[in-house]
């Protein structure tokens, strides 16, 4: 089936396959036919699932999951399907349907980088693609709570808006002016939220605290690196928050105390807001290095597909969804723009941004400087869009990188800002 697939799947100039019919009609006749079939139990289960007995309904989808696997094995199957999303008339109950036919399992690509490797649309092997872990940056709901005016209840991560205040004074540029708030990440929290740490120690990031980024929106290392960053990062303690008496006597605070949950902090409302805040939250999923030279015309066709399809996993699920399976049908929506992926906390940063490895390579190595056995790692990966549409330039990256050594040992006093348009 994945010779098949890998000869058959592959795009013309108009979007529309080379040779869509290889095996003849009666072939596709057959796959169309399973295709009807598969649409009607679908159209059966719509909005039925509270409705409908649950032995009926387990029927249905066993059903419904066996038409799916006929589909996948038959010669023309997984072209068919493919061609039915890219058509783009599909009703998005079924396009979804279709999408989760085709589902990657993000847990799995970073356990095994191999296991695109046969997927039918992507087919690229462990040494056509660099998987590594990140924190994908994901909006989340906030929701009202009924705390006096100035309070900042956990979780504080958030894009934008105001700072969490803490026990230093906000951070000003070589001007005097404050810098510009761009992001913080509630480490404790996302350490409490996902049950486990194994990632934040993949990671090398720090378990507790809140891990605060500044930045005076134009420095880039690459540009002059005997100059001072521009950017502060800066890790806080639960110690290190400021909370004032009044806090700490509010009887809601209090009880808290005498439980697990993360006592409440306040806002910074010295600090300016740069931009409108956005609260977010860490969900770690896949992270792609920059395509390797080997690649032809095809498989770099599929990596870009593979690019576009995490960006899209990565903004459109849930912040509260754990690493799962990455559905097909938001990539293949053609009216689903090919945009940057989230912003995220370590990984490998955007693939596109790569263009330029020696001269920023050069440049950090100018700026930090390695030892024996030390490398640069990727510590945020910012983009320029939603509330910082604009911020670092038309489709821009601000990237900050640190020693591995410093963030091992939680010194955060020199990192290096590189800004990147793709």
């Amino acid at each position: 089936r994945g010779r098949c697939v890998r000869r058959h799947e592959r795009l013309g100039e108009s979007g529309r396959y080379a040779d869509p019919f290889p095996y003849g009609v009666s072939v596709v006749n057959e796959v169309e036919s399973l295709w009807d079939e598969l649409c009607d139990l679908w159209a059966l289960q719509r909005g039925q699932e509270d409705a409908m007995p649950w032995r009926a309904w387990n029927r249905l989808v066993e059903r419904a999951h066996g038409l799916e696997q006929r589909l996948l094995a038959a010669p023309e199957g997984p072209a068919l399907l493919w061609r039915k999303v890219r058509a783009g008339d599909l009703d998005p109950y079924t396009q979804e349907k279709v999408g989760w036919i085709f589902a990657l399992d993000a847990e799995e690509m970073l356990a095994a980088p191999g296991s695109t490797h046969g997927h039918p649309l992507v087919d690229l092997g462990p040494d056509d693609v660099i998987i590594e872990p990140c924190g994908a940056l994901v909006e989340r709901e906030t929701y009202p709570q009924d705390w006096p005016e100035g309070v900042d209840p956990r979780p504080v991560s958030r894009i934008g808006g105001q700072p969490t205040r803490t026990n230093l004074p906000p951070p000003k540029g070589l001007d005097g002016q404050p810098l510009a708030f761009i992001v913080q990440v509630d480490l404790g929290h996302e350490v409490l939220n996902h049950g486990e740490s194994r990632w934040f120690a993949e990671l090398d990031l720090p378990e507790t605290g809140i891990l605060q980024l500044f930045y005076d929106l134009e420095h880039d290392v690459r540009v002059d690196p005997g100059q001072p960053s521009g950017a502060l990062v800066r890790w806080m303690t639960e110690k290190d928050l400021s909370r004032p008496d009044w806090l700490l006597d509010h009887p809601d605070v209090q009880e808290i105390a005498d439980g697990e949950d993360l006592l409440p902090a306040v806002t910074d409302t010295r600090h300016p807001a740069s931009f409108d805040p956005v609260s977010v939250s860490l969900s770690f999923m896949p992270s792609l290095g920059p395509p390797p030279d080997h690649l032809d015309e095809d498989q770099y066709e599929r990596f870009e597909y593979l690019v576009r399809l995490l960006a899209a996993h990565a903004r459109h699920r849930p912040a509260d969804w754990e690493l799962s399976r990455v559905p097909v049908y938001r990539a293949a929506d053609p009216t689903f723009p090919a945009a940057l992926p989230s912003s995220s906390v370590r990984g490998l940063g955007h693939y596109d941004l790569r263009v330029e490895v020696d001269e920023t390579r050069e440049a950090l190595q100018k700026f930090l400087p390695l030892s024996d056995g030390d490398r640069h790692v990727l510590l945020f990966d910012i983009v320029s869009v939603g509330n910082l549409d604009g911020a670092f330039g038309d489709d821009g990256h601000l990237e900050i990188w640190i020693r591995l050594s410093d963030l091992r040992a939680r010194n955060f006093d020199k990192v290096a800002p590189i800004l990147g348009s793709a």
